[in-house]
């Protein structure tokens, strides 16, 4: 297994998904620059925020580690979009 010292594919999904790096840290709830420091291996995602992350660029979080040329060809089932667990959210049906 190779050592990574920066998440390979965090750069170019966000660039495949269209967007900054401003809109990312927005929609993740963390500076600009946090999303910089993240694509060139200055600091690291929490735990807590992996989740997150993949789910915004429609990835596993293992290919957030790999080019995405390393993982050309298999099959994977992400889930799209925040998985963020809300507790302040109202239920649904609830008004």
């Amino acid at each position: 297994m190779t050592k990574r010292t920066k998440l390979e594919g965090l750069q170019p999904r966000r660039k495949r998904a269209g967007m900054t790096q401003a809109e990312m840290a927005e929609a993740l709830g963390v500076e600009r620059a946090t999303v910089g420091m993240w694509e060139t291996g200055t600091s690291w995602p929490s735990a807590r925020v992996l989740p997150d992350l993949a789910g915004l660029l429609c990835c596993s979080i293992d290919e957030l580690y790999e080019a995405p040329e390393e993982t050309e060809g298999r099959i994977a089932t992400p889930v799209c979009g925040l998985v963020r667990n809300d507790k302040t959210a109202p239920e649904e049906g609830s008004a």
